[in-house]
């Protein structure tokens, strides 16, 4: 399917050289900007062929528009119009700015979740709007430079170099802090616990335990939070890097790839391109980042993350039920919850067991649910009854668990399963409650 923008490119060639003969155009400009377009079209036609695949649709419309542009000076320079040069500069400016781009972007943001697909990932419907109207601006400008100053001018033309570079600046410490999540939280009634949850448009933010919004819901991802003995701390994520805010909305560290929250900790182990190290719960550094791995850290600084309580009951996974499934033991081999029901998790507070029975799992053409889920006490008594028509979570801090109908209805409920709070069907997900200091 590729070889046929090659085809085309050929077809577009022998098109133009026909052309050129028919109307007999041999002026030596006109003759070198062909040179320039048929070199650009074989840019364009490069970017499909670079392309991934077809589903990259984003990918296709940016080469879409590269070809558009080049196909717009071909038809100027075919007609001779006066002021063919407008379209070459227009066109040049276009892709030095489409080439740069990449490497703007990732000097604005450096830490940005792009990686090896930086070159491609960067551009957007936005992104090159905005390059098309910066490239017809500077284009405008340098006509009018030349058409009311002449090409004699130095000192007005150094001041209007001067103007550009001060433009620039402005527009990239202007992008870079309006692309970014907003630093800023609505003013609620106090509260003690937030939930993380993705509105309909994919966005996340965090509302509190009466379902109020504290921080709106403008962050691309959500990974995980915790609340600390002065602060709360959340990692959130998109494009342009990975943040840990506070219960405001502020920026608590912006400059590392990843975050690592320790339950028992006051500390964050927190990662860079040079390696791991660790921070406090106010982002300040503690140790360098020069660790392969967390484990090696947790090694040299044990003082600083105190080894978990052991817990007497364990989960163990019974690899010869007919279905995977896990069960609950004490530490003399006796079981108290069988095997069979699902798969097993502590809640929160260590207090329940959850088990999932495959909740999210259908049969095949079919809308029967393969199983449910419940929860169980220490002692292996039921305490929420399995059902298939309802997930649960037991990640809460608060003692609530959160459950989601089969219709998309999230609620936070009691362990007797009245509703504490109900959500409706205005998110697509939802976390736990997470609460805003560790005591």
């Amino acid at each position: 399917m590729r070889y046929i923008y090659w085809a085309v490119f050929a077809a577009v060639l022998i098109l133009v050289v026909c052309v050129r003969k028919m109307i007999r155009k041999e002026k030596k400009g006109i003759r070198a900007l062909d040179v320039v377009n048929l070199f650009l079209l074989a840019l364009g036609l490069l970017f499909f062929y670079a392309a991934d695949g077809p589903d990259n649709i984003q990918e296709r419309i940016l080469s879409c528009v590269h070809l558009g542009i080049i196909a717009l000076s071909f038809g100027v320079t075919l007609l001779d119009l006066k002021s063919c040069w407008v379209v070459s500069a227009f066109l040049g400016i276009t892709y030095v700015l489409l080439a740069a781009y990449p490497m703007f972007y990732n000097f604005v943001y450096p830490y940005n979740n792009f990686g090896e697909d930086l070159l491609w990932a960067v551009y957007s419907p936005l992104a090159l709007g905005v390059i098309l109207v910066l490239a017809a601006g500077l284009t405008g400008g340098i006509w009018l430079c030349v058409r009311f100053l002449g090409t004699r001018h130095p000192v007005k033309s150094m001041s209007i170099a001067l103007g550009f570079v001060a433009f620039v600046a402005v527009l990239v410490f202007g992008a870079k802090e309006a692309v970014k999540p907003p630093q800023r939280a609505n003013d609620v009634e106090p509260y003690e616990y937030l939930a993380a949850a993705e509105n309909k448009d994919g966005k996340w933010g965090f509302i509190n335990e009466r379902g109020q919004v504290v921080l709106p819901f403008v962050y691309g991802e959500y990974q995980d939070s915790l609340g600390y003995g002065d602060t709360f701390l959340a990692h959130v994520s998109d494009d342009t890097g990975d943040y840990l805010i506070n219960e405001k909305g502020k920026y608590v560290r912006e400059d590392c790839t990843d975050y690592i929250f320790m339950d028992d900790s006051q500390y964050i182990i927190a990662e860079k391109w040079s390696g791991y190290g660790i921070i406090d719960s106010q982002g300040r550094t503690v140790t360098d980042f020069t660790y392969d791995d967390p484990d090696a850290l947790l090694e040299d600084h044990p003082e600083l993350f105190p080894r978990e309580t052991k817990e007497d009951l364990q989960i163990m996974s019974d690899f010869d039920a007919e279905l995977f499934s896990d069960y609950v033991a004490d530490s003399t081999g006796n079981v108290i919850i069988p095997s069979d029901l699902g798969y097993i998790s502590f809640s929160r507070d260590h207090k329940y067991f959850l088990v999932n029975a495959g909740w999210f799992v259908t049969y095949e053409n079919t809308d029967e649910r393969f199983g449910g889920c419940g929860l169980y006490d220490r002692q292996g008594n039921p305490v929420i009854p399995i059902n298939d028509s309802r997930g649960l979570w037991a990640d809460n801090e608060n003692g609530w668990i959160l459950a989601q109908d089969l219709d998309g209805r999230y609620y936070f409920t009691d362990i007797h399963e009245n509703v504490m709070l109900d959500l409706g069907y205005d998110y697509d997900n939802v976390k736990g409650m997470v609460g805003i200091r560790r005591r």
